[in-house]
């Protein structure tokens, strides 16, 4: 059995108020959104975060946030982590004589997220994500009415630069997927490596200035072993990024293990969002031939493979959040719950409960400015007091309600709660704000 062991790196409010005059009826009326996730299919899984949201539905509802209203969704939606099925499968949760939505949670991996975070405001709807990790997300000129509880890929490439300069080690190859999430990467490293270069950056104690790189990238559907022949064969090269989807780092790590590229002289740098037990059969959904599930374990826990994770986690697991479980306890519900359900475990299972926990204090925040009786004139509505529509009823929202869409992203900005995964508030970009690194390694348990 392998586990992870790991060394830290680096490192007006919103709260529930319960809305004593809202309505209320023996049967609450429900509000729904529109729920996106990836399946799997293209080398990305955020499915296994749906137990966590139907707990964390089950928890708005125990504890009254929303009185007279049942928060809810209609449908699960698969983006297939593609461009073309997320706006897809989006038209037809938005589409006429569709129930209106009052969000977006989704829609998985970043490149399904990107359309449609990119177009959801024209619907006045927001939109809040537990998987999408784009830097260039955080771009409110594009993305404008868009929130996610998961940082940005923006502090990688400097982590890398971390690693490097933390062990003097002065060269590495990039193994790239062809897709934004990943080229992002490249390009920031091979930015900050050009600006440390020319005494440009502005990362701090970093003096490795003599850094070798090379990168092969790879398509979509293009052989990731042949991108990685490319640098393996050029035989200069002992340090290896895997910047793709854990489905392609497999065969890469395969071709790897073929060549015995292994401890002390070679080493590899992954992401800390791989699913657990990446390298089996069983997760990664296909079959290689040239390398058995217990081989790559055998390689993974003999290499020195170094993983680097950005993914809120909470100081104390026994600390009680604002929903009424401790981080602990709730990990046990979720373990449970999930050996009930068809999913596989996805590492962002316990942003997705907070995900739904902030989308449920916006709604409490707004219904309780309507209930308030607050007008367009007030201070707090500066922002959307030129725009049509009003505030209605959660469950009488339509898409041509542009003041009350715009109200509610106001409201998004202001959410600050104690949750399973920490503490959780968005910056003006609309990301959640932690910058904490983790450095961890594979190691075999004794």
């Amino acid at each position: 059995m392998m586990t992870v062991v790991g060394l830290l790196l680096a490192t007006t409010s919103l709260v529930y108020s319960p809305l004593c005059g809202a309505e209320s009826t023996s049967k609450p009326v429900p509000v729904y959104f529109s729920l996106i996730i990836s399946g799997g299919e293209n080398g990305y899984r955020s499915s296994g975060g749906i137990p966590s949201i139907d707990m964390a539905l089950d928890a708005v509802a125990r504890t009254g946030i929303l009185p007279g209203y049942n928060l809810t969704y209609k449908h699960i939606r698969n983006s297939k982590c593609t461009r073309t099925d997320s706006l897809d499968v989006f038209f037809k949760d938005t589409q006429l004589g569709a129930v209106p939505k009052i969000a977006v949670v989704g829609c998985g991996c970043s490149t399904a997220t990107e359309p449609v975070a990119e177009i959801s405001h024209y619907w006045n709807i927001t939109h809040i994500s537990f998987a999408s990790a784009l830097s260039s997300l955080s771009d409110r000129s594009r993305f404008r009415y868009y929130f996610r509880t998961t940082p940005s890929f923006a502090n990688y490439a400097p982590a890398i630069l971390g690693v490097l300069n933390n062990f003097n080690w002065k060269q590495l190859a990039f193994i790239t997927q062809n897709q934004n999430l990943f080229l992002q990467i490249l390009s920031d490293f091979e930015e900050l490596k050009q600006n440390l270069v020319d005494g440009k950056t502005e990362v701090c104690c970093f003096d490795n200035h003599d850094i070798e790189m090379d990168s092969s990238i790879f398509e979509d559907n293009g052989d990731p072993v042949a991108a990685a022949i490319k640098i393996f064969d050029q035989g200069r090269f002992h340090l290896f990024v895997l910047n793709c989807y854990s489905k392609h780092a497999r065969k890469i790590v395969c071709e790897a293990l073929k060549r015995n590229f292994v401890y002390p002289h070679y080493g590899w740098i992954m992401f800390g969002w791989y699913p657990d037990k990446w390298w089996t059969e069983e997760v990664a959904g296909e079959h290689i031939d040239e390398c058995s599930d217990e081989e790559l374990e055998t390689f993974m826990k003999r290499s020195r493979s170094l993983i680097i994770d950005f993914l809120p986690e909470p100081d104390d697991y026994y600390q009680t959040a604002d929903a009424g479980i401790s981080t602990d306890q709730f990990i046990k519900n979720y373990t449970q719950n999930l050996r009930d359900s068809e999913y596989i475990i996805s590492t962002v299972y316990i942003i997705a409960f907070d995900t739904i926990w902030s989308l449920a204090l916006m709604l409490n925040k707004t219904e309780e400015m309507r209930m308030s009786n607050v007008s367009k004139e007030n201070s707090q509505l500066m922002n959307c007091s030129h725009l049509d529509g009003e505030l209605v009823p959660l469950n009488e929202f339509n898409y041509s309600n542009a003041f009350m869409g715009c109200v509610m992203k106001e409201n998004f900005h202001k959410v600050n709660f104690t949750g399973v995964s920490g503490p959780v508030r968005y910056d003006e970009n609309g990301t959640i704000v932690y910058t904490r690194i983790r450095l961890s390694q594979y190691r075999e348990e004794n």
